[in-house]
This record gives C-alpha cells, structure tokens and sequence, in this order.
C-alpha cells in the first residue's frame, strides 16, 4: 500500500528564506517549512504546492506563490490563527506581487485571494490524501 498526493505543479530542490512582517507568538517548525517569531519564513527541500489558485503564473510567478502557500498551510492548520493572521499573509502575497508586476496585479490578486479566503481551515483541502492497495 501507498498513501500520496497528486496535483502539485511545484516542488523545491533547495531551501530559501524570506524575511516577512508574520510575527507568530511562538516559532513554527515542519518537516516543509518554518517561521520563526522575528518572520523569518523557510520554505525546505521538498515543500510542494500548486501555484496560485486561479491565477495564471505569468502573474503570480512561484517565488510569489510558494511562500504564500506555505503560510496557507500554517492558517489552514491552524499554525497562525486566520482571523490574526490571514490580512497579513495575504498582504505579503500583495507586497511580493506589486515588485514584480506592478499595483494593479497586487491590488487583483489580494482581491481574488482574501474573497476566495485563502488559506482558511474551512476550506476543502485541494489535494487530500489517496491510498492505493
């Protein structure tokens, strides 16, 4: 038997590290990612997601998605609690997005993301766990 996932676009080969604004109270440690309580976000070997949900890559390139991604993961979780949290993460997303193309696309893509609210443990889990005999 083998349990797995599928549907991931992306997988890191190396870990990297951004510095973020996210100060959670006490530090976060995963076998994919960390955060520690200065925001420093590591994202490790391994780590994979999907892109940006409903966005085209041309707009939300990986370097953008995988951190935010991973910060999902944490809200998801319930890591960092969304109602303290989700403004934050999803305003990095904006940030990191405005660098590279521009206020309009930030100001799209943190619409898109805070109504389809990104990240929330109510949300179905886009890749859940398969099982083959």
């Amino acid at each position: 038997m083998i349990c797995y996932k599928e549907g991931y676009l992306y997988q890191t080969t190396k870990a990297s590290s951004w510095q973020t604004v996210i100060s959670p109270p006490e530090p976060i440690d995963h076998r994919y990612y960390s955060l520690t309580a200065q925001g420093l976000l590591t994202i490790n070997e391994g780590f994979a997601w999907d892109g940006a949900t409903s966005c085209p890559e041309w707009l939300v390139p990986p370097e953008c998605s995988g951190p935010h991604d991973a910060l999902c993961q944490m809200l998801r979780a319930g890591l960092l609690p969304y109602d303290l949290y989700a403004s934050w993460v999803h305003g990095l997303l904006r940030d990191m997005v405005k660098a590279r193309r521009g206020s309009f696309a930030a100001w799209v893509v943190f619409k898109a993301v805070t109504m389809a609210r990104g990240g929330h443990p109510d949300n179905a889990d886009d890749n859940p766990e398969k099982i083959d005999p």
